[in-house]
C-alpha cells in the first residue's frame, strides 16, 4: 500500500512538470499569434523601407526631369530665331568674330551625296561645349539652303553649353546634302558611343581629319563638300557659357552682341564656303551681302562636278583623337 501511494505520488510529480514544461493550447495560440505578428512587423518594415526608397529616387528623378525641362525653356524660339535670320542681320555681322581655320582641299571634285547635291558632312559628339557652340553656326547656315526637321535640345554634358542634336536628325535641301553624326553621347566623364561613322564617312575622315588640312584630329570635323576642311568651332564658344536658349536668341537677333558676331559670323563663313560648292547657287543667298567678299576671303580651292576617288582607308578615328578638341 505504501508503495502504491508512492508511486501515485510520483506519478502526480511527473504529471505536473509534463503539465508544466508543455504549453497548452492556450499557450501555442498566443505564441503563434506573437510570431505573426512579429512577422507582420518584419514585413512591414521592409516595406517601409522599400516605399522610402521608392519616393527618395522618384523625389531625384522628378527634380532631374524638372531641372531637364527648365533648362529646355526657350528652345523652340531659340530654333525658330536661328532658321530664321534676317538678312539685315548677316549684313550687318559681317564675318564677326569668325576664328575658325578653313582649309582648302585643291584640285578636289566637289563631293556629292545620294541626291546628286554638294555633300557637307558634320561630325561631332553631343557632350562636347565646342560641338555645342559650331551646331548653332551650322543651322544658322544650313537654314538658308534647305530646312531642319525639329531638332532635340540639349545641355552639352561638358560645360551645359545650350544646344541641339543632330542624332536622329533630318534635313531638306534643293542645293546641298548634310550628313551629321554624333559620335558619342551626351554624358561624362566618359561619353559612350551613339552614331558609328558609314564606310563613305569614315574615307572622309580618313582623307581629311588629318595633315596638311589639320592640325590633329577631333571634334566637331566639317567637309563642305571635300573643298574645305575643319576641326574645332569657328568662333569662341564662351560667349555662350552660363547662357540660356532665350539669351543666346536674344543675342543673335542684337548684331552688336558677341554672341551674334560669334553664331552670325561664322554662319556668314560657313555660308560663303558652301557656295563655293554650289556654284553659288541659289543667288539669292550666294549673292546677298556679304557672302560675295567673304568667297573672295576663303582660302582658294578648285571645284569641279565628279565624285573624287577615295583614298584608303587609314584606320578608324581613335576615341582620343575624337576628344582631342574637347
Amino acid at each position: 500500500m505504501a508503495k502504491q501511494k508512492q508511486r501515485s505520488a510520483s506519478q502526480r510529480r511527473e504529471q505536473i512538470r509534463q503539465q508544466r514544461s508543455t504549453p497548452s493550447r492556450t499557450e501555442r495560440q498566443s505564441r503563434g499569434r506573437q510570431r505573426q505578428g512579429s512577422n507582420r512587423s518584419g514585413w512591414w518594415l521592409v516595406g517601409g523601407i522599400v516605399l522610402m526608397v521608392a519616393i527618395i529616387v522618384g523625389g531625384f528623378i522628378f527634380v532631374a526631369n524638372q531641372e531637364a525641362q527648365q533648362a529646355k525653356v526657350g528652345s523652340d524660339a531659340a530654333f525658330k530665331t536661328i532658321t530664321t535670320v534676317k538678312p539685315d542681320v548677316f549684313s550687318r555681322v559681317n564675318k564677326g568674330t569668325f576664328s575658325g581655320q578653313l582649309s582648302a582641299v585643291k584640285s578636289t571634285p566637289v563631293l556629292k551625296g545620294p541626291n546628286g547635291k554638294p555633300e557637307i558632312f558634320y561630325m561631332g559628339g553631343e557632350f562636347c561645349p565646342i560641338c555645342a557652340a559650331q551646331r548653332w553656326a551650322v543651322i544658322t547656315a544650313l537654314s538658308r539652303f534647305g530646312s531642319f526637321s525639329p531638332l532635340t535640345p540639349i545641355l552639352s554634358a561638358e560645360g551645359q553649353v545650350p544646344t541641339f542634336s543632330f542624332y536622329k536628325s533630318s534635313y531638306h535641301s534643293d542645293y546641298i546634302y548634310f550628313e551629321a553624326k554624333e559620335v558619342n553621347d551626351n554624358t561624362s566623364p566618359n561619353p559612350q558611343q551613339l552614331e558609328a561613322l558609314t564606310p563613305d564617312d569614315q574615307k572622309i575622315v580618313d582623307q581629311y581629319a588629318r595633315a596638311p588640312y589639320v592640325q590633329q584630329a577631333g571634334i566637331p570635323f566639317m567637309s563642305i563638300g571635300n573643298q574645305f576642311i575643319s576641326v574645332g568651332a569657328y568662333y569662341s564658344g564662351t560667349v555662350l557659357t552660363g547662357k540660356s536658349y532665350q539669351d543666346i536668341a536674344t543675342g543673335i537677333i542684337d548684331s552688336n552682341s558677341d554672341i551674334s558676331r560669334g553664331v552670325v559670323g561664322a554662319a556668314n563663313t560657313l555660308t560663303a564656303a558652301i557656295c563655293v560648292a554650289t556654284n553659288n547657287q541659289p543667288a539669292s543667298v550666294c549673292t546677298a551681302d556679304p557672302i560675295p567678299t567673304l568667297e573672295q576671303s576663303l582660302p582658294k580651292a578648285t571645284a569641279t562636278g565628279t565624285n573624287p576617288t577615295r583614298l584608303a582607308q587609314i584606320g578608324p578615328i581613335s576615341e582620343r583623337d575624337v576628344r582631342r578638341m574637347n
